[in-house]
């Protein structure tokens, strides 16, 4: 996913995964403004499942 479209992604991940916490140095009830700003460090990755 582009960086830009991160941050939503990398708020709700540190929320549902409490694991995830201690890799991303924002706190899980930080605005996505703060997610934006360390978004192009973590990657994120779209999975679709492939028909056919």
């Amino acid at each position: 996913m582009p960086a830009g479209d991160r941050a939503p992604i990398l708020r709700r991940y540190v929320r549902k995964a409490p694991g995830a916490r201690p890799h991303i140095p924002v706190d899980p009830a930080a605005p996505v403004s703060e997610f934006d700003a360390v978004a192009a460090r973590y990657p994120v990755f779209r999975v679709e499942r492939r028909h056919g």
